[in-house]
């Protein structure tokens, strides 16, 4: 053990491998999602520049209270709306959603619209051209 302690070299570990994997799937399923979030988000941010702009006075008080009003149901329905598309962004989470009621019947009306596609692609007819199609994918992780 007292040998082995000084040394210092590059560890292989799979287990690391695909943490970083993970990591990198779930960055580009956050930045897929990022754009759409943050256009949902500017109508929460004017409803607090209102809030935030307008005196405290009592004929502006209405709008101010119904601003933090809205301000709160925006959040509310964006959580919500987050909460259904994540099963959406990525395959991982499609596995888990399918599970409920909701997103079962949602993923049937999705699958019937694309299965007109799957159908008109090309099938190889030589086997090994279809086998070559496994280790091109291997290669592009």
């Amino acid at each position: 053990l007292q040998r082995l302690s000084g040394r210092t070299f590059m560890k292989y570990s799979l287990a690391r491998i695909y943490q970083l994997r993970e990591n990198i799937a779930f960055m580009k399923m956050m930045l897929k999602m990022a754009g759409p979030f943050s256009k949902f988000t500017t109508p929460a941010m004017l409803f607090y520049l209102i809030y935030i702009l307008l005196p405290r006075t009592r004929e502006n008080e209405f709008i101010r209270n119904f601003s933090v009003a809205m301000f709160d149901w925006w959040l509310a329905v964006l959580s919500l709306a987050a909460a259904f598309s994540f099963p959406f962004a990525d395959f991982r989470f499609r596995r888990v959603a399918i599970q409920l009621p909701i997103y079962r019947n949602l993923m049937k009306k999705k699958n019937v619209n694309s299965a007109k596609v799957f159908a008109s692609k090309h099938v190889a007819d030589d086997v090994t051209q279809a086998t070559d199609v496994y280790f091109r994918i291997l290669e592009r992780e």
